[in-house]
């Protein structure tokens, strides 16, 4: 036998049949399990798969916004309202460029790679949401502490915007 000699019981690429090495290379796991990206042909991307997975974790994460609301932890409440929208804006990010979308939180930047038509109450919306992403990473920068009500309301928000996003989809 010619060649590099392998390690006894050492697998090559070429000693697994092309169709399971094929099926090993088609799914890639998120941390939780679950189907992130699909590898197919050239390394296309599943699109669908991808927007999927990003519209689940904006609904989860508007969700514990309102578990936290509800015990009155209003800065994490927000920070995880802030992450819903974000979510659901990388979404139409991987919609809309085919890929995956960029590592940034701000809401605007992430809404211009998507092409997203707001209207100036929306744009402006998204900006201010800003702030508690950089308020719960980092607490220390908080101007005033937020109350109970502007808490409810910017929730509130941010889940309707979060619903009207993936309505888009």
């Amino acid at each position: 036998m010619g060649g590099a000699r392998r390690p006894e019981g050492g697998l090559h690429a070429s000693d697994v049949p092309q169709d399971r090495l094929a099926a090993a290379r088609a799914e890639e796991l998120t941390p939780g399990g679950s189907p992130l990206f699909c590898w197919s042909g050239r390394d296309a991307m599943d699109i669908q798969k991808q927007i999927d997975y990003w519209k689940k974790g904006s609904e989860e994460d508007i969700a514990a916004a309102e578990v936290l609301l509800e015990k009155g932890h209003y800065r994490h409440a927000l920070f995880f309202a802030h992450l819903s929208v974000e979510k659901a804006i990388k979404a139409h990010v991987s919609r809309q460029t085919r890929e995956i979308p960029p590592k940034i939180h701000n809401l605007t930047r992430l809404a211009e790679k998507a092409k997203l038509t707001l209207d100036t109450a929306q744009r402006e919306f998204l900006l201010a949401f800003d702030e508690y992403q950089v308020e719960g990473r980092y607490p220390d920068t908080v101007s005033a502490p937020i109350g109970e009500k502007e808490a409810r309301e910017q929730v509130a928000k941010a889940k309707e915007a979060g619903q009207w996003l993936i309505s888009l989809l």
